[in-house]
């Protein structure tokens, strides 16, 4: 029985991968074990075949490179080793149990102002030792921040982050238009950390309202909105919180909040600094590194990995068991996970790694991909540390065991706080599910299952207001302007034909695209890679969409449905996308095709093609 346990257990290295626990462009994300400590963690499985474009190319190595120079920070996801295989990239990463605080906003309607300000420290953490890198995040929202089994904030999502030097200015307008800062929306060039305070500050009002401060379904009013900094404050929140939003939504970023100004605030200072301390002691732990040793990594081969900050299956373990006690310290728990702790649950076949003899040697073996047969590239040792000879014969020494193979300014003006009784949550099918990959947990970011309130019918106000008008502010945009990033586009389904926010939220988010300032309705189009075909329609939006995957699946080109309105299609070098979109506020709906990449004569025939076979 044991043996075919083993065989149908999943893994890849030292993991034991479980459910699924989201979905994005390039692959899903699964829970995972780790074999040894019997920590979870999330395993982001990205298909090599569906990263093909450079643009995708860059944005998954900058995420990895920036992950690589954040570590030991609390307040951000860890990467913690990755794993190749010819197929495969294996990105095993801190899994946050918790959501996303998006989801947190959604089911309580909005957050205490204690409540919030705890969250706000934490928030700033993490955001002060990403700017600490010389690294911007540019895409700060709640559905990139994720929540742990305690409620603690974890930034995720670099996709859209770069690096810059002290003093230096970037151009590259990115990230999710109600949460972008002015400068950016005016296309100016901007100081980088000045436009991560403005998002926070965005995502305060979010906490504190339950709503969005800058909304409107006209493109021109939103981002007019933002540029005079024009928003309405409820009456329900109190005057301290209400001058520290105002502080970081200045939109003279040389007048707007730091960092430093924000923590000398009275609201932040009302309760004691909530942040986690940060793991900044240098110094090794030496009863980790006995038990390192006792698992078959020789003591000086784990100091010098953790010395020079590799991540592999050394470092992961070590990091693994220090979170571990860091977890059970602040929760004043003198109890450890052990493989035995596992809940059983979650993937019934783990007891056939339950041996310790069968775990060690298991450490010990090659990371392998989860096919038969199909080595990792990467291999315990790899990654600059070379693997002595004492760890490779450990095996032999502990007993034989199986080899793991295997294989998410229009808004309420009540004059009372947000009731939460009476609400849903909006649904979705899991907590990842961006592509960019967002969400809760996709293939760009790691989180747990979204909140649920039983018994209620209306969707929150904040699930409500989440559309922005060419793209869901959940979604994202980049202006390219010296930095490469993604050359497509976003655009929200029609607001009024859907008929629940489940129905909205429950598909899978479309990707972030890039759309230049020009193309935000500020001026005259002349973004590359813009060329349209639009066509009004008088039938209704799904009828429509049922229509054109039917004439995509006739003319033989490849899509993928990635919303209820969205379609991205590829024939013969040409990429490009179907969306059904809504004119302006009250207006007709149009189905428009916009072109990504390929020949515009070639894109052209194509849509001309499709229009024509389309019962229309």
């Amino acid at each position: 029985m044991a043996e075919s346990r083993t065989s149908r257990a999943k893994s890849i290295g030292h993991y034991v991968l479980m459910k699924t626990i989201g979905e994005g462009t390039f692959g899903k994300v699964k829970l995972g074990t780790h074999i040894l400590t019997g920590e979870r963690v999330a395993v982001k499985v990205l298909e090599k075949e569906r990263i093909q474009e450079l643009a995708d190319v860059e944005r998954v190595a900058r995420e990895i490179h920036i992950l690589k120079l954040i570590r030991r920070c609390r307040h951000i996801i860890q990467l913690y080793e990755i794993i190749e295989t010819p197929r495969q990239l294996y990105l095993i990463m801190e899994y946050a149990p918790g959501g996303e605080l998006f989801d947190y906003i959604v089911e309580h309607g909005r957050a205490e102002e204690k409540d919030a300000c705890r969250f706000l420290h934490q928030i700033l953490a993490g955001v002060e030792r990403v700017h600490q890198t010389n690294v911007v995040h540019r895409d700060m929202k709640p559905e990139n921040l994720l929540l742990d089994e305690r409620e603690c904030i974890k930034i995720v999502d670099f996709g859209l982050s770069n690096t810059f030097q002290d003093e230096q200015l970037l151009q590259t307008a990115c990230g999710s238009p109600c949460y972008a800062a002015p400068e950016m929306i005016a296309g100016n060039q901007y100081f980088p950390p000045m436009v991560d305070v403005w998002s926070c500050g965005v995502i305060l009002f979010a906490l504190v309202c339950g709503f969005l401060p800058f909304e409107d379904q006209n493109h021109a009013e939103l981002y007019k909105k933002i540029l005079n900094a024009e928003y309405e404050v409820p009456n329900f929140i109190s005057k301290d919180v209400v001058n520290l939003i105002a502080g970081m939504l200045t939109t003279d970023p040389e007048k707007r909040m730091t960092l430093v100004d924000i923590r000398n605030h009275k609201w932040y200072r009302q309760i004691p600094e909530a942040s986690l301390k940060d793991r900044e002691d240098d110094s090794l732990d030496e009863a980790i590194l006995d038990q390192l040793d006792s698992y078959g990594f020789p003591r000086e081969y784990a100091i010098k990995c953790l010395q020079s900050n590799k991540h592999n299956h050394v470092t992961t373990t070590y990091y693994l068991i220090k979170e571990n006690q860091l977890r059970s310290e602040d929760a004043g728990l003198a109890a450890k996970r052990t493989i035995a702790d596992i809940d059983a649950t979650c993937f019934e076949d783990f007891a056939a790694y339950a041996s310790p003899a069968v775990a060690v040697a298991m450490v010990a073996t090659p990371s392998r991909g989860s096919r038969a047969g199909e080595e990792s590239a990467s291999k315990p040792g790899e990654d600059g540390c070379a693997m002595p000879e004492a760890c490779q014969t450990s095996r032999s020494k502990a007993g034989a065991g199986p080899s793991p193979r295997g294989g998410r300014n229009g808004h309420s003006r009540s004059t009372g706080p947000p009731a939460s009784g009476a609400r849903r949550p909006a649904e979705r099918s899991g907590a990842w599910a961006s592509p960019r990959p967002r969400g809760g947990y996709s293939c760009d970011r790691v989180g747990g299952p979204p909140r649920r309130r039983p018994n209620s019918t209306d969707p929150a106000p904040f699930a409500r207001r989440l559309c922005s008008p060419w793209g869901t502010s959940r979604g994202g945009y980049s202006a390219t302007s010296g930095e490469l990033l993604d050359s497509e586009y976003e655009v929200s389904p029609p607001p009024d034909k859907i008929n629940s926010a489940r129905d909205r939220y429950s598909s899978p988010r479309p990707a972030s695209y890039g759309v230049p300032p020009a193309a935000w309705r500020l001026g005259v189009q002349k973004a590359r890679h813009c060329d349209e075909v639009s066509y009004n329609i008088s039938q209704a939006p799904r009828q429509v969409m049922q229509e054109v995957t039917r004439a995509l699946s006739s003319h033989g080109i490849s899509f993928q449905q990635i919303s209820s309105y969205v379609v991205r299609c590829q024939s013969q070098g040409v990429r490009f996308q179907a969306e059904i979109m809504q004119a302006d506020q009250g207006g007709e709906f149009l189905l428009r095709f916009r072109k990504a990449s390929g020949d515009v004569r070639s894109y052209k025939d194509l849509c001309a093609r499709l229009l024509t076979s389309m019962n229309l």
